[in-house]
């Protein structure tokens, strides 16, 4: 019974939902009773979560992949399961504690086969030991890669302090969201004990006068009142502190410890989108095509950017509009010098055109200008009188000559007509 009450007392929750209660004690009846005579199926604890998967997008929708094939795709988005109670070691038959989470977060924010992640929440929250180190970690992811949750039903108390450090929350219809706040729970068994006849005696070292000051076993009003205002008041300050940072859009009245509807919950401002799981896979492709600009510093022990805001996101996208703009304007200038270009090729080539043509021109004008000079010439020789046909050794050409001139026989144009003035002159 002592290892029953020593596990009890250890286990400081956020916890709302009240199987965690019977899950506790089910796990305190394990230790209690030791492991070989523990059968996890009467209590009917969770088994540990199946681990992280891969899936890519496929047309509208998306698939999942074997690690080997995420491997190698070289770029994936992991699906993450955040199931049931959240403690800080994992369990002997539960799911994993949210030391090792933190670590396989960091892991894959250095994973270079890692383009995103999605969070599946399915959890009611859990230990206050630990609940910081993973939300670092998940604080550590964001800051290098898109990072979005899914509340597939339950996303209450420590689990959406996790939730808080993503870039994007997206809730079914159905989906539980809250309980922001700070609870201790344990079971009084002094009047059992009293009954049996059992009462538990503390001694205390004089030099230890405030050990075990939050005594469960003997519980008085007293206690109560120094375990509000010593321990888990401070704890639920941080805790709604860190809220409050991650996501200042959070109403302060949905941070009282109530839990909400999926619908009511956005009205709140403590998830940004009510839709299905393929609405979740979707936002996040379209997360990976932000700038770095987009994803937020990592930050220490309880402490989260603020990407999520309204005025963040509002920057961000009058970001973005710029640098559309910009990319626009150097688009046109780009297209703009290209036309110059073009036309200015196309001048020139049109200059070198009209320049030819020119050139020809003024070859053929020469051309048929000595053709023309030609013709002339013939024509000349062909009229010409005989005496004006000398040969070149006649002594004066045109003059009288009484001994006949030796005439020539010209094979180019005018021939004909020569040959027949000759002719003629010699029969007279």
């Amino acid at each position: 019974m002592k290892g029953l009450i020593s596990i009890l007392s250890s286990q400081l929750v956020f916890a709302i939902d009240p199987r965690i209660g019977a899950q506790m004690l089910a796990y305190g009846l394990m230790v209690a009773k030791r492991e070989r005579e523990f059968n996890a199926e009467d209590y009917q604890l969770p088994t540990a979560s199946e681990g992280p998967r891969y899936l890519a997008p496929e047309g509208d929708g998306y698939s999942f992949l074997t690690e080997e094939s995420a491997r190698r795709s070289g770029e994936s988005t992991v699906l993450f399961p955040i199931h049931g109670p959240l403690f800080a070691q994992s369990q002997y038959c539960g799911p994993a504690g949210m030391d090792a989470m933190s670590e396989q977060m960091r892991r894959m924010a250095n994973d270079q086969r890692v383009s995103s992640v999605i969070l599946d929440f399915q959890s009611p929250g859990g230990q206050v030991t630990g609940n910081e180190d993973l939300a670092d970690g998940i604080s550590y992811l964001a800051s290098r890669k898109p990072v979005v949750s899914y509340v597939n039903g339950l996303c209450c108390s420590g689990a959406y302090s996790l939730a808080s450090r993503t870039h994007h929350i997206v809730s079914g219809s159905m989906g539980e969201i809250g309980s922001v706040g700070v609870m201790i729970s344990y079971l009084d068994f002094t009047k059992m004990m009293r009954e049996a006849g059992v009462e538990q005696i503390v001694i205390r070292s004089s030099l230890s006068p405030e050990k075990n000051k939050f005594n469960f076993a003997e519980p008085t009003t007293a206690d109560i009142s120094l375990i509000q205002d010593e321990m888990l008041d401070p704890i639920a300050k941080r805790f709604v502190a860190a809220v409050k940072k991650a996501r200042p859009q959070v109403k302060s009245t949905a941070m009282e410890g109530a839990v909400y509807m999926a619908d009511e919950a956005r009205q709140l401002g403590l998830i940004d989108t009510l839709g299905t799981f393929e609405d979740a896979v979707k936002i996040t492709h379209e997360l990976r095509k932000k700038p770095m600009s987009f994803f937020r510093p990592s930050g220490g022990s309880g402490t989260s950017a603020d990407a999520t805001t309204p005025e963040t996101i509002q920057a961000l996208r009058t970001e973005q509009e710029q640098a559309m703009q910009a990319m626009q304007t150097q688009h046109e200038q780009a297209m703009q010098a290209m036309q110059t270009q073009h036309q200015q090729a196309i001048q020139q080539l049109q200059q070198a055109h009209a320049t030819q043509i020119e050139s020809l021109r003024n070859d053929l004008t020469t051309v048929q200008q000595d053709l023309t000079a030609a013709r002339e010439q013939i024509t000349r020789l062909a009229i010409a009188p005989a005496n004006e046909i000398a040969d070149p050794e006649g002594k004066v050409e045109g003059a009288p000559n009484p001994t006949p001139a030796k005439t020539h026989r010209y094979t180019g144009f005018g021939q004909e007509q020569l040959s027949k003035r000759l002719a003629g002159r010699t029969r007279r």
